[in-house]
């Protein structure tokens, strides 16, 4: 049986102006007011792609407005170390990790009887940053507690037998939240996402542009979860799309600034859920780092996306989106990642990647009611000109993220011969 938890929720949200808490309040109440259930009256399951769309999360990537905003556009050259740290003047910006982790042999805890033999784990921790209201009307009021910047953050584990999931919400401008490039620093109250401890030890890659941000150090304590990880090893970049600029519709120019650090090692510990029997394990694995802001995400026509990374078995690693359009003609874009960095963008000519498998998916709506949604948890992958083809699987199911703005995030592996792993993002079910 699987477990998944009460998410916990800690809300900061002190002293908004009236203009900024307005915002705030229409934001949060389009995400209850488009949780609608994936099936009709008669209850007859949606596919995939006539799933209701406008969910939450996918009109804050859309946005009703986004004039006034600095927009992401192709020839901007980015650069590091500045750009790991926060681009105030668009939209919405976020700090995303996830990582595969195994756990130790040698740990207790791990192998004891009654516990599933599976040693995979997941995790994810995001900081997502949403400007509410344009530079041009805050100009004067950016500073200390008339901030337009709202920050939410996310974590989760995935185990063998269950998902747990937290967030918090803050305000930016009052000392709750810390975002800079160097030293590398992304925090929420106590959540720490940044340099560690160890960060006298040069274990950065030889890529010309690290930023030099290695290693980095994830500790945070939700009351039912806790991780205690560093960050090390390859910190090659990768530059999506356009040397940076990702474009997400097939004519028109919306898109994000995106780079990835894709080859990082991780190792620490993790404080087990009292419903998997608690205590402390031993972990190591691959962690994929992804960097994106915009102003506009996602256009009117389409109705969700659909994300993977890979860290593929030849040591390179694969990252594939789908963009739901409203018409069955999806926008489907890739990256292939060598170790060094270098990447090779890839197209619906040249990626595959096609659902094979859903699952009902249990959610609330915004009327607190459970509804079950379908949900693509298994994924063609391939890539035909090196004649490669994976069949990717979902640790389990039940990886649904019962945030504010519902979503679905889990860790996938690959289906035997193969040992390649990563993680998945659907939005928009």
């Amino acid at each position: 049986m699987m477990n998944h938890n009460k998410h916990i929720l800690r809300r900061t949200m002190l002293a908004f102006s009236p203009k900024i808490l307005i915002s705030l309040i229409l934001t949060l109440s389009l995400a209850l007011i488009g949780c609608s259930p994936a099936g009709d009256e008669s209850g007859r399951k949606l596919k995939s792609d006539e799933a209701a769309d406008d969910t939450g999360y996918n009109q804050i990537l859309k946005g009703d407005q986004i004039e006034g905003y600095r927009q992401a556009r192709p020839g901007v050259p980015l650069s590091f170390p500045e750009d790991h740290g926060e681009h105030p003047d668009y939209r919405i910006e976020w700090w995303y990790l996830t990582a595969n982790l195994t756990a130790d042999l040698d740990n207790d805890l791990a192998t004891q009887e009654g516990l599933r033999t599976n040693r995979e784990y997941g995790i994810q921790f995001t900081l997502f940053r949403n400007r509410m209201q344009p530079p041009a009307e805050t100009e004067k009021e950016d500073a200390g507690w008339a901030t337009p910047q709202i920050y939410m953050a996310h974590a989760a584990l995935s185990t063998p037998t269950g998902h747990y999931e937290a967030e918090i919400f803050a305000r930016g401008g009052v000392g709750l939240v810390e975002v800079q490039p160097e030293p590398f620093v992304v925090r929420i109250e106590d959540w720490l996402f940044g340099k560690s401890k160890k960060a006298d030890v040069n274990l950065n890659a030889t890529t010309p542009i690290t930023g030099d941000i290695l290693p980095i150090q994830l500790a945070l304590d939700t009351g039912e979860f806790a991780l205690d990880l560093e960050l090390s090893g390859n910190g090659a970049i990768a530059l999506h799309g356009d040397n940076g600029f990702s474009r997400k519709h097939p004519t028109n120019e919306v898109g994000s600034y995106y780079y990835s650090m894709p080859h990082l090692s991780i190792s620490g510990t993790v404080q087990l859920p009292e419903q998997e029997g608690g205590g402390e394990i031993s972990v190591s694995g691959l962690a994929w780092l992804d960097r994106e802001w915009s102003s506009q995400y996602l256009s009117d026509e389409q109705t969700g996306w659909d994300w993977m990374s890979l860290h593929l078995d030849d040591g390179r690693g694969l990252m594939a989106f789908r963009l739901r359009q409203k018409d069955g003609n999806h926008y489907i874009y890739g990256s292939l990642i060598t170790p060094e960095g270098e990447v090779t963008t890839l197209d619906r000519n040249t990626l595959e990647f096609e659902p094979i498998e859903y699952a009902k998916v249990s959610a609330p709506d915004g009327d607190g009611r459970e509804r079950v949604r379908p949900v693509p948890v298994g994924w063609q992958v391939g890539l035909p000109t090196e004649s490669l083809s994976w069949q990717v699987h979902a640790l389990h199911a039940d990886q649904q993220m019962n945030t504010l703005f519902p979503y679905w995030e889990g860790a996938v592996l690959c289906a035997e011969p193969a040992q390649c792993r990563g993680y998945l993002e659907l939005t928009g079910y």
